[in-house]
């Protein structure tokens, strides 16, 4: 998704001040499913307080037509 940044699950946590302050964050993955243990772990630790996972993903965000920079997920 244009002007998304990427940052794997396993690396969240070198990543945190970079999320500070960003209120509301929308956080996704390829299906919803990391991106939900993401949202949850920055409200837990309390770097975000309404993380907004995004349902679905990017396979979700394209099935509804929304455009992606680069190769489409599969």
């Amino acid at each position: 998704i244009a002007g998304t940044s990427h940052v794997p699950l396993s690396e969240l946590g070198f990543h945190l001040d970079k999320f500070r302050g960003h209120d509301p964050l929308y956080i996704s993955c390829r299906s919803g499913v990391r991106s939900m243990t993401a949202a949850k772990t920055l409200q837990r630790l309390g770097v975000v307080a309404n993380p907004v996972n995004v349902g679905g993903g990017i396979l979700g965000w394209q099935s509804q037509g929304n455009p992606v920079v680069g190769v489409p997920a599969t």
